[in-house]
């Protein structure tokens, strides 16, 4: 649920924030975008998962 609701909210986030960057040109800030996004997704999933993880690790090795 967290990855979703993360991929879905950010890229709103990310207009604004990049609406407020200076662009000479359309293709810089699409550029901007596209990267911020894949960048933000990337991690998100990283993260979320391997957090996941290590809490699958400790419930299991402590017995929690």
């Amino acid at each position: 649920f967290a990855i979703s609701a993360g991929n879905l909210l950010f890229p709103n986030i990310n207009r604004a924030l990049t609406n407020l960057e200076i662009h000479r040109e359309e293709g810089q800030r699409q550029s901007s975008l596209y990267f911020k996004n894949a960048a933000f997704r990337w991690i998100n999933t990283a993260i979320v998962m391997t957090l996941l993880e290590v809490r699958r690790f400790i419930k299991t090795k402590f017995n929690l």
